[in-house]
């Protein structure tokens, strides 16, 4: 048996960095206030499907006690109606979705209702923003709703924390609700100490992915946990150094025939903060991660019709502002802008728009704020030898062969992979390839000289991902 020999190998890679040279930052196209009280402050937004924009956050004369509140606009931003929620102490909104029929889904929490100091207050309403129902969901001591979404079967599911159940502490907390926001089951995740989810996605196959954080005595880490769809946790990972580190959102990208996904967040274990985004496999394994900025934070990310991803962020600093970042699917860099501003602000949301621009939302200067982004002008983003999204291993060819084959294979992530071969008892007889592999499109070809004709078979191994071809050789 051959375990090594020499090979021919070779690959075609786009490079980043020429691809980004001509990626332009785009312009402001329009900046628009919001203020109901003294202190208005902005979580979410989405378009609307009438092209316009809704808003949802909190006002109050402080943020001892504030007030729900929706805010609907036209596509410029222009207040087209503003609406209240909850009672006579504290509740605020931190996620909205619109529903099917045009209404909205709306996750926040309260103190005016519900069992305990603080619950789950989850509010439907039709599109005129008038409150179709609403529930609370909780113990005796303090719940949030965090994020909330569709799950496909005409219900929705919501991401927070709990302290009145769990293991201790605060615990991430999983409600799944009916189309009537009756509840059909609820599941709390965590260690005996703290941990708070920011952002749950479903995906295409049914499940749930859940990220935030975890913390330990003297610091934190990002907390993932991926979950079946009668919430049964899967997977459970964590990710970070020795400082505080915070998963914010998560997205799931549909990767071929398995998912993977993409988190965002804060990484503040080396010296100031920066943005952090990640691509992970459906098992939790690091494909590529990514940090930008210097003293910033990450908070939303979303994906854009070019494969890429839009991430919206703010300075901690002394320079308060927000930082856009427009990433390659592989995670590299195509553009950042900052956006100085005057005083303490929060960019807690980001969309692209129907025109290929973003839509970014938050709080400034004790405002709720929106502002769009003219569509970039990122014209190269994909080429014929673009760095490939999905894992392939393709079938040798010539096929049947006589001494020599090239086999073909795709790797979307940088990763350690094995090429082998192996003969139609399952015996090894060839390592073709072993070590680590950049992301890019690859051949190798295989001299099967010193075997007898026969079925052979190839398999790749990257990652958590195997694949295997049949090969013929005929001499």
């Amino acid at each position: 048996m051959r375990l090594f020999k020499t090979i021919y190998l070779s690959a075609t890679i786009s490079i980043a960095s020429a691809i980004g040279t001509n990626a332009q930052e785009p312009s402001i196209e329009w900046t628009k206030y919001y203020q109901i009280e003294s202190v208005t402050e902005g979580w979410d937004m989405i378009e609307t499907s009438d092209g316009g924009y809704m808003l949802v956050g909190s006002y109050g004369v402080s943020n001892f006690r504030p007030t729900a509140c929706l805010i609907k606009t036209n596509s410029n931003g222009d207040t087209l109606w503003t609406k209240s929620y909850g009672g006579n102490l504290a509740d605020a909104w931190r996620s909205i979705k619109q529903t099917p029929e045009g209404g909205y889904i709306i996750a926040g929490y309260t103190t005016s209702f519900g069992a305990g100091e603080k619950d789950v207050y989850l509010v439907k309403t039709n599109s005129e923003g008038d409150t179709v129902w609403s529930r609370t969901f909780g113990g005796e001591a303090d719940e949030e709703g965090r994020c909330v979404e569709l799950t496909g079967d005409e219900g929705y599911i919501v991401a927070g924390w709990t302290s009145s159940f769990g293991e201790g502490g605060e615990d991430f907390y999983l409600i799944k609700i009916d189309l009537n926001g009756e509840l059909i089951w609820e599941r709390t995740y965590g260690t005996s100490s703290n941990e708070r989810a920011w952002s749950v996605k479903r995906t295409p196959s049914g499940r749930y992915a859940i990220l935030g954080w975890t913390e330990y005595l003297f610091y934190s880490d990002m907390y993932f946990i991926l979950t079946d769809a009668h919430g049964n946790e899967i997977v459970t990972r964590t990710y970070g150094g020795s400082g505080d580190d915070e998963g914010r959102a998560a997205l799931n990208v549909d990767y071929a025939d398995y998912e993977n996904f993409i988190l965002c967040g804060k990484y503040h274990s080396e010296g100031i903060p920066q943005i952090y985004v990640s691509r992970i496999t459906s098992l939790g394994y690091m494909m590529w991660e990514r940090r930008f900025g210097a003293g910033m934070i990450g908070h939303s990310i979303a994906p854009t019709s070019d494969r890429g991803y839009i991430i919206g962020g703010y300075s901690i600093g002394s320079n308060p502002g927000a930082y856009i970042v427009k990433i390659r699917f592989d995670g590299n860099l195509l553009w950042d802008k900052n956006i100085p501003m005057s005083s303490e602000s929060k960019i807690r949301a980001i969309r692209q728009t129907s025109d290929g621009g973003h839509a970014i939302a938050g709080y400034n200067s004790m405002k709720m704020i929106l502002f769009k982004l003219a569509p970039d002008q990122t014209s190269d983003v994909e080429t014929e030898n673009d760095l490939p999204i999905y894992f392939a291993f393709s079938q040798n060819h010539p096929n049947p062969f006589n001494v020599f084959t090239k086999i073909s294979y795709d790797i979307p992530f940088d990763s350690d992979i094995s090429i082998t071969i192996y003969n139609l008892h399952g015996q090894l007889i060839e390592i073709l390839y072993e070590g680590h592999q950049n992301t890019g499109k690859y051949t190798i070809t295989w001299n099967a000289s010193e075997y007898p004709s026969g079925v052979y078979f190839a398999r790749l191994e990257a990652g958590d991902r195997s694949e295997n071809i049949k090969m013929v050789l005929l001499k």
